[in-house]
């Protein structure tokens, strides 16, 4: 790739107002880490996580004594009921006064346990449901960070099929000059240059766009310029087995979500079938009463112990359980469902990603053979064999083949990104 790779690869892209000294130089890990840490949908995953950590907390509450204490004064005056029957008299005024602390605790429920085992495993599955999340935006990020990488390769390529068009102009010019060629050879030339003018022009500005897409999802300063550290032409070429592969998707987190889910819905689908079943219930309390929080006001309390059995009620229980058994169906199905997704992820992830591996190196030899194509046809125009109209379309041929080589470089990059999600392994990409 001798006129393709000649050009300079790193190099700044310029966003709009952009300057110089505010470039920075920036990798796909970069882009990654950056986007994992501004990214909306990342955060939100991290409050659904807090959330799944307080409601494990709440639940623990049952486990724990519920302390209250309460104090009241109140003052009573009213008609006595005699008095509506034409006797008269009244009732108070009076006061009354009351403190105490009351104390309750569960001492038996049978479905206390699996309500907290389906509360534990909540915060597990908010743990997995972040790690999906994160794995989403790092594979976006990637995506956005290659085709900003392929925008500047396309911008390399179009640079120098532009100057190759000016080389050929100078010199179909020449060739005028000596009167070996007619205007029409000049005219030609000059056509062909205007189109690798539009094509570079259209190529910056897709490259400009590439990178404020960029810095949206890793929440860099759209004000700022950025400079690629990666190129994706820099990757390894080796493609793990399949059964590697599946191996590893295995413990993707959405896999890792639904056996959660499945399993909560298993304990919530027993603690409902536990809601029949006997509870326990003692109970405490203490304090004064009288007439006013004073050396008036005497001890009072009571403890005791309370036992419950639900007897009829009107269907809820045989409700909650029926809602409970369908909700465990249903995971039971999604999880059969995601096994089966993993493996098509997998497998078709696997065939683009050796087929884009073929690709490249098809395109790359192809561009080699227009490369030679363009020299040879260049030699015959020059020694006044024939007209340019063989230079100008190989010219084209050439500029095609280095655009499908850019395009091929980006589709085996994609498609090694999208294996790594497919293996729950996007956070860990790297081009190199």
């Amino acid at each position: 790739m001798r006129t393709l790779t000649s050009v300079l690869i790193i190099v700044p892209l310029m966003a709009a107002g952009g300057t110089w000294a505010q470039a920075k130089d920036v990798s796909i890990r970069d882009a990654i880490d950056s986007a994992l840490t501004a990214n909306i949908n990342a955060r939100l995953a991290q409050y659904q996580q807090d959330s799944a950590a307080a409601a494990l907390t709440k639940n623990d509450a049952a486990y724990l004594p519920d302390i209250a204490f309460s104090a009241s004064q109140s003052r009573t005056f009213r008609e006595n009921l005699s008095a509506l029957m034409g006797a008269g008299g009244a009732i108070g005024p009076f006061s009354t006064f009351d403190m105490r602390v009351k104390l309750t605790q569960n001492i038996i429920d049978f479905s206390l346990d699996k309500r907290h085992t389906a509360a534990q495993l909540g915060t597990e599955l908010a743990k997995h449901s972040l790690a999906a999340a994160k794995e989403q935006v790092a594979a976006t990020a990637a995506l956005y960070y290659v085709e900003a990488a392929r925008t500047h390769r396309a911008v390399a390529a179009a640079q120098a099929d532009y100057e190759l068009a000016e080389r050929l102009l100078r010199l179909a010019e020449h060739q005028h000059t000596n009167g070996l060629v007619t205007g029409l050879d000049v005219t030609r030339a000059k056509t062909r240059q205007s189109d690798t003018n539009v094509a570079l022009l259209k190529a910056q500005s897709s490259e400009r766009q590439a990178a404020i897409r960029l810095k949206r999802i890793a929440g860099w300063d759209m004000q700022k310029d950025i400079v690629l550290a990666d190129d994706i032409d820099t990757a390894g070429q080796n493609i793990p087995g399949i059964p590697a592969l599946l191996s590893s998707a295995m413990e993707r987190p959405d896999m890792q979500m639904a056996a959660l889910q499945t399993k909560i819905d298993e304990a919530r689908l027993s603690a409902s079938q536990r809601g029949r079943m006997p509870a326990v219930m003692a109970s405490a309390e203490y304090g004064l009463s009288g007439n006013g929080p004073d050396n008036s006001s005497i001890p009072t309390g009571s403890v005791g112990i309370a036992l419950a059995v639900p007897l009829f009620d009107g269907g809820k229980i045989s409700g909650e359980n029926a809602a409970a058994a369908a909700a465990l169906a249903g995971s039971k199905s999604r999880l059969h469902d995601i096994r089966d997704q993993i493996e098509e992820d997998v497998r078709l992830s696997y065939e683009i990603a050796a087929e884009a591996l073929s690709e490249t190196a098809v395109a790359e030899q192809t561009v080699t053979l227009a490369e030679d194509e363009l020299r040879m046809s260049q030699d015959r125009y020059a020694e006044g064999i024939s007209d340019n109209v063989e230079v100008v379309t190989a010219q084209a041929e050439l500029a095609k083949a280095r655009d499908a080589y850019v395009s091929a470089l980006a589709r085996q990059q994609e498609s090694r990104i999208n294996l790594a999600a497919a293996t729950g392994k996007a956070q860990s990409f790297s081009l190199r």
